[in-house]
C-alpha cells in the first residue's frame, strides 16, 4: 500500500530562554518528523496530541506527523533514516537504529464481532471475513499470528485503513469482525460499538483465570506481550463482563542519531504536560515513568536516560536508611549491656502494644466507613496517623523504643493502615463523582437544560482534572470509565440541545 504523507503544515515556534547560564535562546525550533499510523487510530491521535502540546510549550521542537501503515512500518522508516520520531509496538523489530524515549500505553487486542454469527470464541472465527487493518500494522502482524495459533482456518483476511474496517462493520457491511490492536476507550471504538449495539467485544477466556486460558501460553512464549483485561461499561454498555485479551505497550522511540539534547526534551514534556495530554486523549493516563526496562525490545536512547536518572541518588542516599537502621541497632546492642536493660524492654513492649492497639482501632474504624460523607472523618484518622508515627520516630531517638523486629513490624503495619485511609479517600472521591454523574443524568431526563448541564459537566471534568493533579485520585481504570462516562453524558445533552 502507497504511503501517504501528513499535509499539515508543521507552526513556527520560539523555544524559551534555557535554564542553564551561557546558553542562547533557540531562535528556530528542531523539526523532527513523526511516524504515526493511518488516522482514526490511536496512533494518529496520540501523535497529534503530543504535536499539539510540544509546540504549544514552546518546547522547541516542531513536530511533523507522518501518516503511514502503522508500527512495523514506522520501524523501517527511522532504519531507513526516514523520520527520525515513531510509535510502535514494543514486540515490533528493528536492525539497530531504533532507540526507546518513553513507553506511553498499553494497547489492547480488542477484537468486535457481530453478536448474530454466534462466535464465542476465536476459534469460531473459521470461515469468517476478518478485518485486520493496514497491511504491515502491528495490529495485522498480532491479529494473524493470533489466528495460526488458535488455528482459525479459511478465514478471509481483509486489509484496510482502521475508519474503513469500522463501517465495514455497519450492519450493511461485508465483515464478521474485526481486530484493533488500540488503546482502551479510544473513540474510533467506543463511536463503533455505542452506535450499533449488534456488535460486542470477544473475550479469549475467564477473565477471573487468565491463567487457565490459551493465552497465557502466548503470554509465556513472548516477553513483549501480557495478558490484559477491557472492565466492564468501558464502552457504554459493552463490554457486558470483563473481557480477557493480549497487550502490549506502544511506545514512542527515536533514531539513535537524534541529538541527546532533543530527545531530552521528549520525555520531559510529556511529564510535564501529562495532565493537558490526558485531557485531549484518555491513554496518556497509563504515561509513567517507573517502567521495568528489561521488558523493552529497544534500548534507551541516550537522552532518555539521562532524563530519566536525573534524580538518581548517591549510594549512601540510596542506603541511608539501611545503614542508619544498622548503627542504630548496634548503638541498641551496646546498650543492652546495662542493668537496666530488664526495665528498658518492659517500657518499649508496652509503648509498642499502645501503638497496635491504636493502629487497630484506626484501622477498625476505616472499615465502618461506607459512604463519601466521610472525607473528613477519614482525614481526621489520617492526621492520627501522621501523629503515631513521629511520636514513634521520637520515642525512638529518645531511647524508649528500639529499631527491632517490633518496631518494624508496627512501622510496616502503619504504612498499610495509612495505605488503607488514601485507598478509602481516593475511593470515596471517585464514588462521589460517579454520583455526580447519575444526578446529571437524572435531571436531563428529567427536563432540565441541557446547557445547565452541560456547564456542570465541564465543571466536574476540570475539578476530577485538579484532583489528579494534586494526587488525590489515581489515574487508575475505574478514573478511566469515569472520564468515558462523562463524555458520554455530554454528548447526550448536546443531542438533547440540539433536539431543542
Amino acid at each position: 500500500m502507497r504511503r501517504r504523507r501528513s499535509k499539515a503544515a508543521v507552526g513556527v515556534i520560539t523555544l524559551a530562554a534555557l535554564a542553564c547560564v551561557g546558553c542562547s535562546a533557540r531562535e528556530t525550533p528542531v523539526r523532527l518528523s513523526l511516524a504515526a499510523a493511518q488516522p482514526g487510530g490511536t496512533y494518529h491521535q496520540v501523535a497529534s496530541a503530543m504535536k499539539e502540546s510540544l509546540e504549544s510549550h514552546q518546547t522547541g521542537l516542531a513536530i511533523q506527523i507522518e501518516t503511514t501503515n502503522g508500527s512495523a512500518d514506522n520501524v523501517q522508516l527511522l532504519e531507513n533514516g526516514e523520520a527520525q520520531l515513531g510509535l510502535v509496538f514494543n514486540k515490533s523489530e528493528g536492525h539497530g537504529h531504533v532507540r526507546t524515549v518513553a513507553p506511553l500505553y498499553l494497547a489492547t487486542m480488542q477484537i468486535v464481532i457481530r453478536k448474530d454469527r454466534g462466535v464465542t470464541a476465536l476459534s469460531g472465527l473459521a470461515g469468517k471475513r476478518i478485518g485486520v487493518g493496514p497491511e504491515g500494522s502491528g495490529t495485522a502482524l498480532l491479529a494473524e499470528e493470533m489466528l495460526r495459533d488458535y488455528e482459525v482456518s479459511n478465514a478471509t483476511i481483509v486489509h484496510a485503513p482502521f475508519d474503513i474496517i469500522a463501517e465495514q462493520l455497519a450492519p450493511e457491511g461485508e465483515l464478521d469482525a474485526a481486530f484493533f490492536l488500540f488503546g482502551v476507550g479510544t473513540r474510533l471504538l467506543a463511536n463503533l460499538l455505542e452506535a450499533n449495539d449488534e456488535l460486542t467485544l470477544l473475550s479469549l477466556g475467564d477473565a477471573n483465570k487468565p491463567e487457565d486460558s490459551r493465552v497465557q501460553g502466548i503470554v509465556s512464549r513472548q516477553a513483549s506481550l501480557s495478558t490484559a483485561v477491557i472492565p466492564t461499561g468501558a464502552y457504554g454498555s459493552e463490554p457486558g463482563k470483563p473481557v480477557l485479551t493480549l497487550g502490549t505497550w506502544t511506545v514512542l522511540v527515536a533514531r539513535d542519531d537524534v541529538a541527546m539534547k532533543d530527545v531530552q526534551i521528549l520525555p520531559r514534556s510529556l511529564f510535564a504536560y501529562r495532565v493537558d495530554l490526558v485531557k485531549s486523549e484518555t491513554p496518556f493516563l497509563q504515561l509513567r515513568e517507573d517502567f521495568d526496562r528489561h521488558l523493552l525490545q529497544f534500548p534507551l536512547h541516550e537522552g532518555a536516560e539521562a532524563y530519566y536518572l536525573r534524580n538518581k541518588p548517591s549510594f549512601l542516599q540510596q542506603n541511608a536508611e539501611v545503614l542508619a537502621l544498622i548503627l542504630t541497632m548496634l548503638a541498641g546492642l551496646i546498650a543492652a549491656i546495662s542493668t537496666v536493660r530488664s526495665m528498658l524492654r518492659k517500657q518499649r513492649k508496652q509503648r509498642i502494644h499502645h501503638l497496635l492497639e491504636d493502629l487497630d482501632e484506626i484501622l477498625g474504624r476505616l472499615e465502618e466507613l461506607e459512604e463519601s460523607e466521610h472525607e473528613a472523618e477519614v482525614s481526621r484518622l489520617r492526621d492520627r496517623l501522621r501523629a503515631l508515627r513521629h511520636a514513634a520516630y521520637r520515642s525512638l531517638v529518645a531511647g524508649q523504643l528500639v529499631p527491632d523486629a517490633s518496631f518494624l513490624v508496627v512501622m510496616n503495619y502503619l504504612d498499610y493502615v495509612h495505605s488503607s485511609a488514601d485507598r478509602k479517600l481516593k475511593k470515596d472521591r471517585i464514588d462521589h463523582y460517579y454520583i455526580e454523574i447519575v444526578n446529571l443524568r437524572r435531571r436531563l431526563e428529567e427536563g432540565a437544560a441541557a446547557s445547565e448541564i452541560l456547564d456542570e459537566v465541564a465543571a466536574v471534568r476540570e475539578n476530577a482534572m485538579q484532583k489528579l493533579v494534586e494526587e488525590k485520585l489515581e489515574a487508575d481504570t475505574s478514573f478511566q470509565i469515569f472520564i468515558h462516562q462523562l463524555e458520554t453524558l455530554q454528548k447526550l445533552a448536546r443531542t438533547h440541545d440540539d433536539g431543542v
